[in-house]
Order: structure tokens, then sequence, then C-alpha cells
């Protein structure tokens, strides 16, 4: 799992920019968040976040 390497902060963060925010691809939430791309897929999966995964 994820959660040792971000914080609360990080993973609330988050949450809001994938409700606020539900077009947003992975590579544009990484930018925001000043992340990789794969940092931003793990939190999404080990937190179950609420992104919209596109088809």
């Amino acid at each position: 799992m994820y959660v040792n390497r971000c914080s609360k902060n990080d993973v609330e963060y988050l949450r809001s920019l994938c409700i606020r925010h539900p077009d947003y691809k992975m590579t544009q939430l990484a930018k925001e968040m000043d992340r990789e791309v794969s940092d931003i897929f793990m939190m999404i999966k080990d937190y179950d976040l609420p992104y919209q995964w596109k088809k």
C-alpha cells in the first residue's frame, strides 16, 4: 500500500481535485500536485478515490 509515501493532506487534496475536476486526466492531476503520474495512480487505487476512469 502507498500509505507511507503520502500525507493525509495529499490524499484529501487529490480527492478534492477528483471531485472538482472529473474531466482531469492523471497527467493533469500529477502536474497540479507536483507528483509523478505513478504516484497519482497509486493514491487513487489505494485510497479508492473518486477518479473518473476513461474508457
